[in-house]
């Protein structure tokens, strides 16, 4: 590593030093006799005993055109916002549940029955710019959304999945869950223009519930631009008017994949 200005080390790598897949690392720094190794701040340096590490950076290779996930509910869940019918509700009414397979969880979205206060809608918004960012060449051969999902106490449940973009502009789809486990598509070309939702919603109560697309967004040959999404939405609503048909009370989310055309 070079030192580049101040404290600030770097190291460039060829593009084909690293195969593809998840890697760890860890830095060790050494000042005369001294070594320290990081993250945390441990004395002394890797293979080297009685070094011990308790975490790790790591970091993944992504060949181009490599399916994207947009939401794995393990990770993601300590970083999940949701809405607040009231002051007095400051805990999320979703939960994490066991997912398809025994190394998967699932977002399990049910909306509460809360008398005078139910909400309208009940939904969980999870902040993924940041994973959008690192794979904006790709975007031009983006095809599909995949949802992998079930009904949460009945046969049919409707989820309202919604992108929203740095501007406030929202595209929704709706996506059906049975009974078992299914991986729903949803191509790009599907998504229409709605109204998303502030999450966390304002105080007091649902005064300023809902954000409108961006003045002069919508119109003609407009369409979502995913390298300007950054928040990722997932809402369920009463089986009532277009969801008549549903009868659980909500879903479990298990994933959520952004796909690419082949050759792209």
């Amino acid at each position: 590593m070079q030192r580049q200005r101040g404290n600030d080390y770097v190291a460039v790598l060829p593009a084909d030093a690293l195969a593809p897949g998840l890697h760890e690392y860890a830095v060790s720094t050494q000042s005369r006799e001294r070594v320290t190794t990081f993250p945390g701040g441990v004395p002394g340096q890797p293979f080297q005993w009685p070094f011990r590490l308790d975490t790790i950076w790591t970091f993944s290779i992504t060949p181009p055109g490599t399916p994207m996930r947009l939401f794995n509910p393990g990770l993601d869940y300590a970083h999940l916002s949701f809405v607040r019918p009231g002051e007095q509700y400051r805990s999320p009414f979703f939960s994490l549940t066991p997912g398809e397979s025994a190394d998967e969880s699932a977002l399990t979205l049910d909306l509460p029955d809360l008398g005078k206060d139910t909400p309208e809608r009940y939904a969980a918004a999870l902040y993924i710019g940041d994973v959008m960012a690192v794979r904006k060449a790709d975007f031009a051969h983006a095809e599909a959304l995949h949802v992998t999902l079930k009904s949460d106490g009945g046969s049919r449940k409707t989820v309202q999945l919604t992108l929203v973009e740095k501007d406030g502009t929202a595209w929704m789809a709706p996506v059906t869950a049975a009974g078992g486990w299914a991986t729903v598509t949803v191509p790009l070309d599907r998504l229409h223009l709605a109204r998303s939702i502030h999450i966390p919603s304002p105080y007091p109560g649902l005064w300023n519930y809902w954000r409108e697309a961006a003045q002069g967004r919508g119109g003609p040959g407009d369409h979502i631009h995913l390298e300007d999404v950054e928040r990722l939405q997932l809402t369920v609503t009463p089986n009532v008017g277009a969801t008549a048909d549903d009868d659980a009370r909500g879903a479990s989310v298990e994933s959520i994949t952004l796909s690419f055309a082949r050759g792209g």
